[in-house]
């Protein structure tokens, strides 16, 4: 069955770059556009920095990696998700999901990796290359623990990650009209880009258990900055299943309430 899976992803990817490379300028618009970004930011950090020592007990080059973190990840999940969803929240509008319904793969699986986003490489390599740069930097741990717990952290992010782009979509069942959903999510997603102790004890608590957006970033970031508590493993591991269950419960949930084309 995973075999299955993988080859139908494969396919999905080949044909995906196939199309893509026939707009060989968006990649590189794409490039262009990620890099000014992150120049801005980090020329908006450096200036802040120069008032205060730290953010929240967070240095100048750790939110550097934080920041190239979050690009990483959001480079990720636009790649892998964003076209997908868009077409998604079209098919439903117009009454065509029909079809999907037939067809021989999991139906949340297939509307969630039909299409991907090739130009949203440039912004997970842009983010890479920051994240290692801010690392570089800052007193950084490459054990295997630590590397273990990182890799551990980076799926359970993925996870709620993929959970959040699901279940915000879910409501375009109801919402028929409503069109841009996934901006909701890359808001949500956009307040990882900064460590949660930033925005004050509450929301530091609302971002870690109840939404928990720090699980997306700054818990693997603080694995490798020696940072980390005991805990964030297994709960970030515990947290992630949950959300991708009732992720998924959700969105047949609303299937119900969808409505065909032809009524």
């Amino acid at each position: 069955m995973l075999k299955h899976y993988l080859r139908f992803y494969r396919t999905v990817v080949l044909v995906n770059v196939t199309r893509a490379m026939q707009y060989r300028l968006d990649f590189l618009v794409g490039i262009f556009a990620t890099v000014g970004w992150t120049v801005i930011t980090m020329v908006f950090l450096a200036a802040i920095f120069g008032k205060v020592p730290n953010i929240a007990g967070w240095t100048y080059f750790e939110l550097i990696a934080l920041l190239g973190f979050y690009r990483l990840i959001e480079g990720i999940g636009e790649f892998i998700f964003y076209r997908s969803f868009k077409k998604f929240s079209e098919d439903i509008r117009r009454g065509r999901l029909d079809m999907l319904l037939t067809k021989p793969v999991d139906f949340q699986f297939y509307v969630s990796i039909r299409f991907i986003t090739i130009d949203a490489i440039s912004s997970a390599l842009a983010g890479l290359a920051i994240f290692w740069y801010g690392l570089k930097h800052s007193a950084y741990v490459f054990t295997p623990a630590a590397l273990a717990a990182f890799g551990g952290l980076c799926l359970s992010g993925f996870l709620i990650h993929y959970s959040l782009w699901v279940f915000v979509h879910a409501f375009n069942f109801w919402l028929v009209k409503v069109n841009n959903l996934r901006n909701l999510i890359h808001g949500l997603v956009g307040t990882t880009r900064f460590p949660p102790e930033a925005y004050g004890r509450r929301a530091e608590v609302f971002m870690s258990f109840v939404i928990p957006l720090a699980l997306i970033a700054a818990f693997p970031v603080k694995t490798l900055l020696n940072r980390s508590e005991w805990w964030y493993l297994p709960f970030s591991l515990f947290i992630s299943l949950v959300f991708l269950i009732l992720s998924r419960k959700f969105f047949y949930f609303a299937l119900k309430s969808y409505s065909s084309e032809g009524g």
